[in-house]
């Protein structure tokens, strides 16, 4: 079918800046660092933080959470089939948003599935995160001329991350209103700068390639 044969053309589309690549492989270590300076800033000392030691162990599973940790089975909804549908239709800034919705709302039911990694959190700090990352996320897609490899390196990132040295090292600031607070202040800080700075990605229904 057209559709099915659109969609797997997305993953051959990989060329892309060197300044988009920096944000899929390292934008998360980033965002978690800031996030870090605004606490300590705020609370005028630097948190004690956990050494983490266990690099090798994090290649390790980059791969096993691309395919069963979420990135391969929701970005071939979001990025592959939902950004570029809405696109053809409005703006990619205001089809980030309603991605980032519908994103939300697709997770909801975890905030109260037992086992689940939102179980009890906050679905509005949720949702404040997820929206801003739906805007990250359509940087790279739309920079990377539409294709499905950026998102998925992003998305894994995100997730390994998350999964592994925010529990190891980032331990006490896991349940900190204020470091979630400041994550939250740098995702939106970072998804305005993009809106801001390249209209070429933001400004105009495209479901052609934008490529640097």
């Amino acid at each position: 079918a057209p559709g099915v044969k659109a969609l797997l053309a997305r993953f051959r589309l990989w060329r892309a800046g060197p300044l988009v690549w920096a944000a899929a492989l390292f934008g998360i270590v980033l965002a978690y660092g800031a996030a870090l300076l605004l606490w300590s800033v705020w609370m005028g000392r630097w948190p004690d933080l956990e050494p983490f030691g266990k690099w090798a162990e994090l290649f390790v599973y980059l791969p096993v959470i691309l395919v069963i940790g979420g990135p391969l089975g929701e970005e071939v909804g979001w990025r592959g089939f939902l950004q570029p549908h809405l696109q053809e239709r409005m703006a990619p800034a205001a089809a980030s948003a309603v991605v980032g919705l519908v994103w939300t709302a697709w997770h909801a039911p975890l905030v109260w599935l037992e086992g689940s990694a939102q179980k009890g959190a906050s679905l509005v700090s949720f949702a404040l995160m997820v929206v801003p990352l739906a805007y990250v996320f359509a940087w790279v897609f739309n920079r990377s001329g539409g294709g499905l490899v950026l998102p998925l390196v992003l998305h894994t990132t995100i997730n390994t991350f998350t999964f592994l040295v925010v529990p190891e090292v980032l331990a006490p600031l896991k349940d900190d209103a204020v470091s979630e607070r400041a994550f939250i202040a740098v995702l939106w800080a970072a998804a305005v700068l993009l809106v801001a700075l390249d209209r070429r990605a933001f400004g105009r229904p495209s479901g052609a390639a934008i490529k640097d």
